[in-house]
This record gives C-alpha cells, sequence and structure tokens, in this order.
C-alpha cells in the first residue's frame, strides 16, 4: 500500500506541474500575436504527440526498469516547453509542441501501468478510481496555482509570461528527482503494454457494424469535449477575464467534477447505460448552446455550464462500460481502439473548432454542440442495433 501512496503523490505532483502553464497559454499567444486557429493547432500537435508516443513508451517499458522511461519523457517535456516558451515562431512551436506530447505521454501511460502492477484484482477498479480523481484535482490545482503565477507579470512588470515556463521547468527538474528517489528503490518488472495505434488499426476490420458507429460517435463527442475543454480558456480570457480567474473557475469545477465522481455518478450508473450515455451527451449540448447564447457569461459559466461538467464526467464511464461489453474482443484491444478513436478526436477537435472559432466564436461553441447531439444518434443506432 505504501508503493500506491507513493505512486499517488507523484501522480498528483505530475498533475499539478503538467497544467501550470495552461492558464496563461491564451493570453501567451495572444501576446506573440498569433490567431484562435493556432492555439488548436499547437494543442492538436501535442495530442498527435501523446496519440504516437504512449505506445512507444509502452514498449520500451517492458525492456528496462519503467522509471528510466518517466524521466526521460520529463526531460522531453521539459525541451517541448522550452521551445514553445521561447521560439516566438510558429512552425518551431508547433513542433515543440509535439514534442511536449510525446514527453508527456511517457508519465500518462506508465504510470496507470505503474498503479496497476502494484494491485490486486480486487483493489485495481477503486485504485484507478482514485487515480482519476487526483489527476482531476493536481489539474485543477495546477490551474488554480498557474492563474496565481499570472499575476506576477503585473506586480513584477514583465513583459511577458515566459517566467511563467521556467517556473514550471524548475518543478519539473524537481520531479525528476522524485521519480528518481521513490521510483528506483521498486523492484523491476515487466510492464506488457502492447497495445498500439497500428495494432487498434488492424483490429478495425473485425468490428461489426453497431460497433463502428459507436467508435464514430466516441470519436464526435471527443472532438466537442476536446474542443470545449481548450477554448473555453480562450473564450474566459476574450471576455476580460484574467488568467488568474481562468484558473480559480477551473479549480472550482475540478472540484464539482470530484464530488460528482464520489456521490453522483455512481447512483446515474445504476440506471439503464443506453439512456444515461445518449441523456449525457444531449444534456451536454444543451447546457452548450444556453451557456453561450445569453449574459451575463459569468453566471452562466458557473450555473448552467455545471450541468455540461456533470454530463461529461457521466459519460466517460458509461462509454468505457458501453464498450467493454462488446464482445469479440479482448478488453485489452477494446480500449486500444478506443483510445485510436479518441485519439483522431483530440487531433481533430482544436484544428476545426479553433478555425470555426475564429469565424465566430458563437457559432464554433453551436458547432460543437450539434457535434454531441450528432454522437448520441450515432449512439443511439448503435446500441439499439446491438
Amino acid at each position: 500500500m505504501k508503493k500506491t501512496y507513493s505512486l499517488f503523490f507523484l501522480a498528483l505532483f505530475q498533475s499539478i506541474t503538467f497544467n501550470l502553464a495552461h492558464p496563461i497559454t491564451p493570453s501567451f499567444i495572444s501576446e506573440l500575436g498569433f490567431s484562435n486557429s493556432l492555439f488548436g493547432i499547437f494543442f492538436a500537435a501535442m495530442s498527435l504527440g501523446i496519440v504516437i508516443g504512449a505506445p512507444i513508451w509502452g514498449n520500451l517499458s517492458d525492456k528496462d526498469h519503467p522509471y528510466k522511461f518517466m524521466i526521460l519523457g520529463s526531460v522531453v517535456y521539459i525541451f517541448g516547453q522550452l521551445g514553445f516558451g521561447f521560439f516566438g515562431s510558429v512552425i518551431p512551436m508547433v513542433l515543440s509542441r509535439f514534442f511536449a506530447g510525446l514527453g508527456a505521454s511517457s508519465l500518462v501511460t506508465i504510470m496507470p501501468a505503474l498503479l496497476i502492477q502494484s494491485s490486486s484484482n480486487s483493489e485495481k477498479p477503486k485504485v484507478l478510481s482514485y487515480l482519476g480523481g487526483i489527476i482531476i484535482f493536481g489539474s485543477s490545482l495546477g490551474y488554480y496555482l498557474g492563474g496565481l503565477l499570472s499575476d506576477f507579470k503585473t506586480s513584477l512588470n514583465f513583459d511577458t509570461y515566459q517566467y511563467v515556463f521556467l517556473v514550471q521547468i524548475f518543478i519539473l527538474i524537481l520531479y525528476i528527482l522524485l521519480l528518481k528517489i521513490i521510483l528506483s528503490p521498486m523492484k523491476n518488472f515487466k510492464m506488457n503494454i502492447k497495445n498500439s495505434w497500428l495494432d487498434s488499426y488492424k483490429i478495425l476490420s473485425k468490428l461489426k457494424t453497431n460497433q463502428i458507429l459507436f467508435f464514430y460517435s466516441l470519436m464526435l463527442a471527443t472532438m466537442s469535449f476536446t474542443f470545449m475543454s481548450k477554448f473555453l480558456d480562450v473564450h474566459f480570457i476574450s471576455q476580460g477575464y484574467s488568467p488568474n480567474h481562468l484558473g480559480f473557475f477551473v479549480l472550482m469545477t475540478g472540484l464539482f467534477s470530484i464530488f460528482s465522481f464520489i456521490y453522483i455518478i455512481p447512483y446515474f450508473l445504476k440506471f439503464n447505460k443506453m439512456k444515461l450515455l445518449i441523456s449525457s451527451l444531449i444534456i451536454s449540448a444543451i447546457s452548450i448552446i444556453v451557456t453561450f447564447s445569453f449574459s451575463p457569461f459569468i453566471v452562466l459559466i458557473y450555473s448552467i455550464y455545471l450541468f455540461f461538467i456533470l454530463a461529461k464526467s457521466t459519460y466517460q464511464p458509461t462509454e468505457q462500460l458501453t464498450i467493454s461489453s462488446f464482445e469479440g474482443f479482448t478488453v485489452g484491444e477494446l480500449m486500444g481502439i478506443r483510445q485510436f478513436f479518441i485519439g483522431i478526436g483530440m487531433f481533430l477537435g482544436p484544428i476545426i473548432g479553433g478555425y470555426l472559432y475564429d469565424q465566430s466564436s458563437i457559432f464554433s461553441f453551436y458547432f460543437n454542440a450539434l457535434l454531441l447531439l450528432f454522437s448520441s444518434l450515432l449512439a443511439y443506432f448503435s446500441l439499439k442495433k446491438k
């Protein structure tokens, strides 16, 4: 159990550190004179790095002690963040985001596997549930602390937000030392992370029609959820609020998500999974439309938008349970296919959404609500045919 708590601590530290620069990113990109569509491309590049890097780090970690590759991934992430924060031109910054994604993927791939390996079969669901809560809380706290850091730009008369990246890198170096101290004494073992996007592609031909429909539904939902998670940051700043305000908002919604995971969603999961999944998509879409159609924005974002947060939090475990029930595949194969479609959604969502946001911010939110409604239709026909 001591090993599990140590891994939880590392996961919390990692989640906080990785999110420190997020609150200032929209303002930082605006300072450089870049469009909002480039914000989407930067995020898509990082998502692509995560999708490509995950199976690579998984297979490497099967050959030697996993902590070595978590350290190597952290170093790659540091150089990616340095490049993004200090290059100042588009192509090097896009490449930097890609390498940051490659580095980050080592940590988001290996950490859950370490926890699974260190837990008994009966403990695994609980441990992974706790990990999800820790990541949400750590990410939200990282946003909040990053927002507080942004205030130093004014108080210390800094010209740009680049100092935030330097603070993040300093903390990442501390994180690397913690990885070495905490994980190196642990016994070496095989990770057995074999699923890759290429393996998933080979399995696609075996999917039944209803299963394909469901995975396309998942891809559309991921496109919308990814856009909302990143471009809400941009929209928040565009409404005249500071990175500090954004950080506080993300902290509050993160705490609400944790409350939902503990007290609300377990009750929801007792209901019919098909109805629950489709309802969560429809409620998400309606919440987006209402939140961004009326004013004042700050009141709606702290009220109506919470229904979106709850519906989104309900959707993820429901779609995972639905996918795990598909026949003809192992759980590992199904999760590999799932990650393949999620990766496509994470890549396309910010690119398409970013372009639309530059044309009309309100229309971009309506478009993503429409994606969720279309996703609910595909899910309905998929599960009806099952």
